[in-house]
């Protein structure tokens, strides 16, 4: 599934059948049993991502495979024939039916991980995990609130958190289809807190939502930005970290500047692919 210019997907991918590529003695050859579709994937297409394969290209980032070839020069011992793998590197272009991939650049799974998990667990999950570790030291008892709580990241977070010991504050917005089926989803995931948008711009939303904490919260995730991420700092306690991982609401992330100044609000980006 490739495209040779960059626009909207719906016009510019196209199925294309191409030669079989050679193999080089390095390289491990793939055939892709499940790939993901993310937002960064869909921004590639339209020329809207921070980082942009040369044109033409195939479309995805993270896929997972089984290994049907591999070059002489390939240690059998980091990768072999009849391996399932993940991709540790982007732009590997997993829209496709066969991709090659350095033996540097694969990742072997367990027996035991399904290809649905496997499919999308270097981005999403792996964001999760950073996220949560990486900017707050969370110790068990405290408290992560985020927005987006329905997406891949958010449904990651409730997750790991829940193993750390960590409590989930999640926000999602009351105006989608089926709300009673994904709170209800969203809770056998292990979500702690469910809150809705409009519960963080009014004073008693707040009060009754800080009733439900027993400390402050010192980490929010932003994938939503606008609005949404201002509610998330009404929220948070003295030296908090925002992190913005994603802009979904398509609008600037907006602050108060005395919650910078008063309460020292530390702002920072996460990106995957940087990481």
């Amino acid at each position: 599934l490739s495209y040779a210019e960059f626009g909207d997907p719906v016009t510019q991918l196209r199925f294309e059948e191409a030669a079989e590529a050679p193999l080089g003695r390095d390289q491990v050859r793939v055939r892709m049993l499940a790939a993901a579709i993310n937002p960064a994937d869909i921004n590639q297409v339209q020329g809207r991502y921070a980082s942009q394969p040369p044109l033409p290209a195939v479309g995805g980032n993270e896929g997972v495979g089984e290994i049907v070839e591999a070059g002489p020069n390939v240690d059998p011992a980091v990768a072999r024939v009849g391996q399932r793998v993940v991709f540790g590197t982007s732009q590997m272009g997993t829209w496709s039916e066969f991709v090659l991939a350095g033996q540097d650049q694969v990742l072997v799974l367990d027996d035991d991980t399904s290809v649905e998990h496997a499919s999308c667990m270097m981005v999403s999950a792996c964001t999760a995990y950073r996220m949560l570790h990486d900017f707050v030291q969370l110790q068990p008892g405290d408290i992560v609130l985020q927005n987006g709580a329905t997406s891949a990241v958010g449904r990651a977070v409730i997750q790991i958190a829940k193993s750390m010991g960590v409590t989930s504050v999640n926000v999602l917005r009351r105006e989608r289809p089926d709300l009673e089926g994904t709170v209800s989803e969203l809770r056998s995931l292990g979500a702690d807190v469910l809150a809705f948008e409009e519960d963080l711009e009014t004073r008693e939303g707040l009060r009754q939502l800080r009733a439900q904490l027993d400390r402050p919260v010192h980490l929010a995730l932003n994938c939503v930005g606008g609005k949404s991420a201002t509610n998330l700092t009404r929220l948070v306690g003295q030296r908090a970290s925002l992190v913005t991982y994603g802009g979904m609401s398509l609008r600037p992330t907006q602050l108060s500047t005395a919650k910078m100044i008063f309460e020292d609000l530390r702002l920072f980006g996460y990106w995957m692919t940087r990481w």
